[in-house]
């Protein structure tokens, strides 16, 4: 598929994965609270594979920089973060949902288009690619 139907699917896998492992993801953000950052086994176990991935196979696509696509890929992973620790009640109040059915699901769908979107953008992903 091309790279944006990518995004898309891998934006949807990612804010289902945030919702179902949300007590998971505030107890590792309240080492971040308490410390400033993550712990160390974390850090290298998951952050620094994921962003050298990124790196590695993104570059040669959308020929940004090392330091711009690690600062693009944390900075859409920190809206992940914040996004997947929202109450639901909250997702629909941001997505500005304010009658009709499926209000959960269609907040959902909101922020998984605009966790794609963002991720686009940072990228400079053209629409054809």
């Amino acid at each position: 598929g091309s790279l944006n139907t990518i995004i898309d699917n891998a934006s949807e896998k990612a804010v289902k994965f945030g919702r179902r492992h949300q007590a998971a993801i505030t107890l590792m953000m309240r080492t971040v609270l308490d410390t400033g950052e993550l712990a160390e086994h974390r850090r290298e176990g998951i952050v620094q594979p994921y962003l050298e991935a990124g790196t590695a196979l993104l570059g040669p696509i959308v020929g940004m920089s090392e330091q711009e696509l690690r600062m693009a890929l944390t900075s859409v992973t920190y809206l992940f973060i914040r996004y997947s620790l929202s109450s639901n009640e909250e997702l629909i109040r941001v997505a500005g949902i304010t009658s009709g059915p499926g209000k959960k699901a269609r907040a959902l769908q909101a922020v998984t288009d605009h966790l794609s979107a963002a991720l686009k953008a940072l990228l400079h992903i053209p629409p054809n690619l």
